[in-house]
C-alpha cells in the first residue's frame, strides 16, 4: 500500500482511497488462495464488505491483472477502472508453461536464497528499470517496501497469482461494460504493444500514456497519475 503514498500525496481528494495489502505480501506471514480467481474473489469481498461500492478501481501490474479479474467476474461492483501495466492473460500453452516454470524459479530463490538475494535479482530485471528522472529517494523506498515481506508468503504469490496461472482473459474483454483507462509508461515498450491490443476490444476503452514513465508510473511519474485519476473521477461527477 506504500507503494500509493505519492500518488495519494498529489491529489488529497484521493486520500480516502481502500489500499489493500494483496495476500501474501506485506512483513507478516499470510494465507493466498489457492488460484488467481480465488484472489480475485478475496478482494471482491473486501471491497463489498466496504460498503463504498460501486468504486473506482486502480490496479498496477499485478494489482491491474487482478482488477481486471474483477471486471470479468464481479460485474456492479466497479464503476470505472484505470489498470496500470496489465496484461489480459497468456494465450498460448507453451507460453503459460515457461511463464510458470520461471515464476516457480523465482519462488525457489525466495525460499532458497532469501528476500535479500531476491529483491536485487528482482531489480535487475530490464522491464523494472526506473525512468532517469525519478528521484533517487524514492528508488530507494521502493527498495524498502520490497524488503517488507515474509519470504514463504511471497513465494507462494508468485506461484499462486503467476501470469501463467491467470486465466486468458482476452476472449472476454469486450463483454467489460465499465469504462477502462489503460495506463502505460512511455517508456515501456512491451506493455505498450500489449495496451495497443487491449484497449481497442474493450467497450469503453482508451490509453494514456504517463511521460517520464517505464512500467511503474507510481514510482516514475506519481503527480502525473493523480492527475489522471483526479480527471478520471471528476468525469463521474
Amino acid at each position: 500500500p506504500a507503494a500509493w503514498d505519492a500518488v495519494v500525496a498529489g491529489e488529497p481528494s484521493l486520500g480516502a482511497a481502500l489500499r489493500p495489502t494483496l495476500p501474501g505480501h506485506g512483513p507478516k506471514p499470510s494465507a493466498v488462495p489457492d488460484t488467481f480467481e480465488a484472489v480475485v474473489d478475496e478482494l471482491a469481498e473486501g471491497i463489498a464488505a466496504s460498503g463504498a461500492t460501486p468504486v473506482h478501481l486502480v490496479g498496477y501490474s499485478l494489482g491491474a491483472r487482478l482488477a481486471l479479474g474483477l471486471l470479468v467476474r464481479r460485474v456492479g461492483l466497479v464503476r470505472r477502472a484505470t489498470l496500470i501495466g496489465p496484461h489480459p492473460g497468456l494465450q498460448e500453452p507453451a507460453e503459460r508453461t515457461r511463464r510458470q516454470r520461471d515464476d516457480a524459479e523465482w519462488a525457489r530463490c525466495l525460499r532458497e536464497r532469501g528476500l535479500d538475494a531476491f529483491v536485487d535479482l528482482w531489480q535487475a530485471q530490464p522491464v523494472l528499470k526506473p525512468a532517469v528522472t525519478t528521484p533517487s529517494d524514492r528508488i530507494d523506498a521502493q527498495r524498502r517496501w520490497r524488503h517488507a515481506h515474509e519470504a514463504e508468503s511471497l513465494a507462494r504469490a508468485l506461484e499462486v497469482m503467476s501470469l501463467g496461472r491467470m486465466p486468458d482473459y482476452w476472449p472476454r474483454l469486450d463483454a467489460i461494460e465499465a469504462p477502462v483507462t489503460v495506463v502505460v509508461g512511455a517508456d515501456d515498450d512491451k506493455f505498450r504493444r500489449v495496451a495497443d491490443r487491449m484497449v481497442p476490444r474493450l467497450a469503453r476503452g482508451r490509453l494514456a500514456v504517463a511521460p517520464h514513465s517505464g512500467h511503474n508510473p507510481l514510482l516514475d511519474n506519481p503527480a502525473w497519475l493523480a492527475r489522471c485519476l483526479q480527471r478520471l473521477e471528476e468525469e463521474d461527477r
